[in-house]
């Protein structure tokens, strides 16, 4: 996902793309006894090296293509090119998807992130990603 807010996300929520991972992602991950991953490193950790041994490992990846992000699609094409289970996911207002992604079976969530949808979302997001982990 996009680890920065960029516009116009950021006029709403500059922290926008941090709080769908704290409050619909990483919940949904857990939901379904998974693990979260933060995408985020500290230190003199190089950023990079840190999300490919992630996207080397994961035993599922969740990819946030919301906003279209250049960097999420060159992660997006790691996890497959080494053929391991990833699933899509894009926000309600990302309406035009590159074609050879929109093949692939994309869950839509609701960015407002307000906390009825939220709780509507989670469960969908939830079962989306049981599918993909039980497809795989």
């Amino acid at each position: 996902m996009p680890i920065s807010t960029p516009s116009p996300y950021s006029q709403e929520d500059p922290l926008h793309f941090q709080h769908v991972r704290e409050e619909l992602l990483e919940p949904a991950i857990r939901g379904i006894n998974f693990s979260p991953i933060s995408p985020e490193a500290s230190g003199s950790e190089l950023i990079h090296s840190r999300i490919v041994k992630s996207l080397e490992t994961a035993d599922l990846v969740l990819c946030d293509i919301s906003n279209l992000n250049p960097n999420v699609f060159f992660e997006l094409g790691i996890r497959s090119a080494l053929n391991k289970p990833v699933t899509l996911i894009k926000d309600n207002q990302t309406k035009n998807i590159p074609f050879d992604t929109s093949l692939i079976h994309i869950h839509t969530y609701d960015c407002s992130l307000k906390s009825f949808s939220i709780k509507e979302e989670i469960p969908k997001l939830e079962k989306h990603l049981l599918d993909i982990a039980k497809s795989k």
